[in-house]
């Protein structure tokens, strides 16, 4: 995770890491003084909190229990990809004096994360041409690891799958109608979510699979030195075909009122060629990552308003 400008000291933020000192000392052997620090990449799933130590500077970050699991082959997958030989660094946990990659405790798995240098990409070619380079390099290694080890063993185009309570995401616009606030918005994304079933079936379902980053895009990666200089949050990791990373992406700048396409190019300029099969169901991949990531606000929802 990526460092940023703004520092304070921890008395401004007793909160932040109430409690977490004599933890430090115990796991890790660091003492303070500790100074909290901006982050360039904010999590979404989990509660980050960096700081600077006289051992160093770390990100502390605190998963739900619930996803105590997934985090352990998250964990081991970036030990993996550290031993690789690729352009950028990934945040791999450090081990405690114990030998163990975090401790229990609050709201479950804790770990200690180095802070790496770097911010946020910029919307410039020169930055998406190296995000594109940066999905390929990592594509190339990903293919190495095995399938049954990604952190989260579901494929995206099983919707029904996705979310614990979103297992029929069009029975539950029948159901739930309000969920998509009006009825033009609610018929429009009928519509897209039965394009996007007859095409995942096509061509999309005869890609191969490897292991993929699952949420590859401008937020979860570091920017330093003219190229990408981490990849962050392999927490949705995955077997898939690698065009879901591509998509992923490419949403980012291309779902908008008035889309990006010179970003979009230089990224797919970065990234090279893809294969015939990819580019026939690069809509498919479009339409799927925008309905998964529907269907996973949805679940969300209902879990916090407990619908």
């Amino acid at each position: 995770h990526g460092s940023g400008a703004e520092r304070e000291p921890l008395g401004g933020r007793v909160s932040a890491l109430d409690g977490v000192e004599k933890v430090l000392w115990d796991h890790y052997g660091l003492r303070g003084p500790f100074e909290v620090t901006a982050l360039a990449a904010e999590g979404r799933n989990n509660s980050l909190v960096a700081f600077r130590s006289p051992g160093g500077a770390f990100v502390w970050k605190q998963g739900s229990s619930a996803l105590a699991p997934v985090q352990q082959r998250e964990f081991a997958l970036l030990a993996w990809l550290a031993e690789q030989d690729l352009p950028f660094r990934m945040a791999a946990p450090l081990r405690t004096l114990a030998g163990a990659w975090g401790w229990e405790g609050g709201r479950g798995l804790n770990v200690l994360l180095p802070l790496l240098p770097g911010e946020r990409l910029p919307e410039t070619a020169d930055a998406w041409h190296a995000l594109g380079t940066a999905l390929n390099a990592l594509h190339a290694a990903l293919a190495r690891f095995p399938l049954e080890g990604a952190p989260r063993l579901l494929d995206w185009a099983k919707l029904e799958r996705l979310h614990p309570r979103v297992s029929d995401p069009l029975a539950l616009s029948f159901e739930q109608p309000d969920l998509w606030g009006d009825e033009a918005t609610l018929h429009s994304w009928r519509l897209a979510f039965g394009e996007m079933l007859w095409r995942v079936r096509d061509a999309y379902a005869a890609l191969p699979r490897q292991v993929v980053h699952g949420d590859f895009n401008s937020v979860n990666v570091l920017f330093g030195g003219g190229g990408v200089s981490a990849v962050l949050d392999f927490e949705f990791a995955c077997p898939g075909p690698r065009l879901l990373d591509v998509a992923t992406a490419l949403s980012e700048v291309l779902v908008r009122p008035e889309p990006e396409w010179a970003l979009a190019q230089a990224f797919l300029r970065g990234y090279g060629q893809l294969t015939l099969q990819e580019r026939a169901a690069l809509p498919a991949a479009l339409l799927l990552r925008q309905a998964a990531v529907g269907v996973w606000g949805l679940g969300l929802a209902l879990e916090s308003f407990q619908i």
